[in-house]
């Protein structure tokens, strides 16, 4: 008996101090009055494979374009990180063959909170 609970407080200690994964969504809103396309490129680090996709997002909708990990992480997460560690490229396409003028590689163009990172695409990255 006394075996018994040494190895299950063995167990816990060792679940207990494992480092957990946290998702990260990323997620886009358009505000523009059409459809458009979102051409991303991402790479995943353990693999190093990229995928190239393309979303269509309707006018006044919000769609999660990725959710990913970044890996074994210390606990209390999620932690932000530069975007770029997700996105190798991330453009935005209205109407078939206008290009959005927002670096969507520049942190600043998304807000960050706990593990999703938003932007808005609006018509004025489109004059």
């Amino acid at each position: 008996m006394h075996m018994k609970k040494i190895i299950n407080y063995l167990v816990i200690v060792f679940f207990a101090s494992c480092d957990p994964v946290y998702d990260y969504t990323y997620e886009v809103t358009n505000f523009t009055y059409s459809e458009i396309e979102v051409i991303m490129k991402t790479s995943f680090r353990v693999s190093l494979e990229s995928k190239v996709e393309i979303i269509k997002i309707n006018w006044d909708e919000t769609k999660v374009v990725l959710v990913t990990s970044h890996g074994v992480e210390p606990s209390e997460g999620p932690y932000f990180k530069d975007v770029t560690w997700d996105l190798d490229s991330f453009v935005v396409m209205k109407n078939n063959i206008v290009l959005s003028n927002k670096d969507y590689l520049d942190n600043s163009s998304w807000t960050y909170n706990n593990g999703f990172y938003r932007t808005t695409v609006t018509n004025a990255e489109f004059e």
